[in-house]
């Protein structure tokens, strides 16, 4: 993935209303950060390692109240919310995952 793709979470809290992620390209930091994390804890990255790569990764979305943009990208690390947990979690792994896509894979997806 070199270029910004929409990225659909499976959890979706209210079938009525889709949300939807723009997911840059994770840096080489971040992706090795999330990799670090995951082999300190058995395969689950530390929520910082999460928390940085959704920070960095996320650059629009969709199907949410609140418009885009980086201050509520930083309130959505601060809430306590199931749903933003979950978010934080699944956009960190696709991020980790479309950064390790083999050069055949990246032209199929």
């Amino acid at each position: 993935m070199l270029e910004p793709e929409w990225f659909t979470p499976e959890y979706q809290p209210d079938e009525r209303n889709e949300v939807a992620f723009l997911l840059r390209p994770l840096d080489q930091r971040n992706a090795f950060n999330l990799e670090r994390s995951m082999a300190a804890h058995d395969g689950l990255p530390d929520f910082d390692a999460c928390a940085a790569a959704f920070q960095y990764a996320v650059s629009d979305w969709r199907g949410l109240p609140r418009e885009y943009s980086r201050e509520a990208v930083r309130e959505a690390l601060t809430v306590t919310s199931r749903r933003w947990r979950i978010w934080i979690g699944q956009i960190a792994a696709e991020a980790y995952r479309r950064a390790n896509l083999s050069e055949d894979e990246r032209k199929n997806s």
